[in-house]
């Protein structure tokens, strides 16, 4: 029989996956989960159903004892595929295995059926067999999605700018060292990000991004480096982090300057040794990760720590506004409504030499709006001029829509301002919390309580 590819799996490098083994019997037991734990296995013993269903393991095989005291093993089955579905295999042990028994298990969703006494090297290549099926089919999800979402994340212009924008992103995309992006707001750093991952030899691992300015720090580390049960108030169940699910591949910070200063030294820490750290463990977990980091913050050395600036700008590409790339207009305009189909408008010279004398401050984010809004307003008409209803396709000085209630509170109007002014910018928070002068949390905490 051929070998096996190694399973990769969360918190080392290559490590076999974590199992489960679910047996009343203790001789059994203990004998079963030596040989899994020779063969190199992480393995986890419950000697009853509801143990294993009280502490919830994050597991990627199930080995459990078809009869047992209260819950059975199909039982078990049954509430582990209803509360995680194909993430997990489960595979049925018993000493009364009869080929009705068999049947009925594969049907609720078995993996396979071993019958006691059990045969080390049958019991090993099962579990291998059901991990590596747990493996492919995730590689398969995140295959469709890269599919899925490849037109969206292509780098659309032909312009100068963006030209060598591109250059910069192919030449670096088999380096391994970090890349630090820079730009305003909206104007593709995340879609940047994404070219470099997709031309790297990490193209096949996840692509993970994190906005580093919409959580607060206790919360963000807990997104970043994950957590075990119990570390805080609140924290019921074990997360994985954003770091662990990068395992392999590509890890995008976006809004990087927003981290605080205690989340940088174990960012740090992360590059500098490719080791985390979740909260409540002791011992920290080794992770290959390639960081790609972006800010609109153009002093960004001055916002962070010196020796993290110096660990994210491996390499620095900074990102053409749209107002530095206006040759590209009617190119992104074509791309934006062609996704809309019969529904797009036709537009015509007038109208496009409206679009690209526009200043954009919510850059290509604010133009992919504008379309998404003409194609709703407008499905398939011929459009010479932009209608003045429009409002972000115009002049910044004749944008309307603000509407204000005499009846309103203070708090309403400044919500509703929010909210206009976020139009006005093509739905950028960045950039609006930046016109207002406000924090992008502020901004963020405002628009969730309304």
């Amino acid at each position: 029989m051929p070998r096996l590819p190694r399973i990769r799996c969360e918190g080392e490098e290559m490590m076999k996956a974590r199992i489960a083994l679910v047996e009343d019997d203790v001789g059994g037991r203990k004998a079963a989960a030596a040989m899994l734990s020779r063969a190199g296995f992480d393995v986890r013993v419950f000697n009853c159903a509801e143990d294993f269903i009280a502490v919830k393991p994050e597991v990627t095989v199930v080995l459990t004892d078809l009869m047992m005291p209260g819950m059975d093993g199909l039982q078990l089955m049954q509430r582990i595929k209803a509360n995680r579905g194909d993430e997990v295999e489960v595979v049925m042990i018993t000493a009364y295995g009869t080929a009705d028994m068999a049947a009925k298990a594969m049907t609720e969703g078995a993996f396979h059926f071993l019958t006691k006494p059990l045969d080390p090297e049958l019991l090993v290549e099962t579990a291998k067999r059901a991990a590596e099926r747990v493996r492919l089919r995730h590689h398969v999800a995140r295959l469709e999605d890269r599919l899925a979402c490849y037109e969206s994340d292509e780098i659309i212009g032909a312009s100068k700018a963006i030209g060598d924008a591109k250059t910069q992103l192919a030449r670096l995309a088999q380096a391994e060292l970090p890349v630090l992006i820079t730009g305003a707001s909206g104007s593709g750093k995340e879609l940047a990000a994404r070219a470099l991952h997709s031309g790297s030899e990490r193209r096949n691992e996840p692509f993970v991004a994190v906005n580093c300015a919409a959580l607060p720090g206790q919360l963000l580390e807990s997104e970043l480096f994950g957590h075990l049960r119990g570390a805080f108030t609140g924290a019921e169940q074990r997360r994985k982090g954003r770091f662990l699910e990068a395992d392999g591949g590509t890890l995008f910070l976006d809004e990087v300057a927003d981290l605080p200063l205690p989340l940088q030294a174990k960012l740090l820490r992360a590059l500098e040794r490719g080791e985390i750290t979740p909260l409540g463990a002791d011992k920290p977990l080794q992770v290959s990760v390639r960081v790609i980091a972006a800010t609109n913050q153009k002093e960004l050395k001055s916002a962070m720590r010196e020796d993290l600036f110096y660990r994210l700008a491996g390499a620095i590409i900074e990102m053409p506004t749209l107002a530095e790339r206006r040759d590209d207009v009617p190119i992104l305009v074509a791309h934006f409504l062609a996704r809309h189909g019969l529904r797009a408008p036709s537009l015509g010279p007038g109208a496009l030499e409206e679009l690209q004398n526009y200043d954009w401050p919510g850059n290509v984010r604010e133009l992919a709006h504008t379309c998404d809004r003409l194609a709703a307003l407008y499905p398939g008409a011929d459009l010479e001029r932009l209608p003045e209803t429009l409002g972000a396709g115009n002049s910044r000085n004749t944008v309307s829509g603000l509407a204000i209630d005499a009846t309103w509170n203070l708090e309403q109007i400044e919500t509703e301002v929010i909210r206009w002014t976020l139009e006005r910018f093509g739905g950028n928070r960045d950039a609006t919390a930046k016109h207002l002068g406000i924090g992008v949390r502020t901004l963020y905490r405002r628009l969730k309580d309304d």
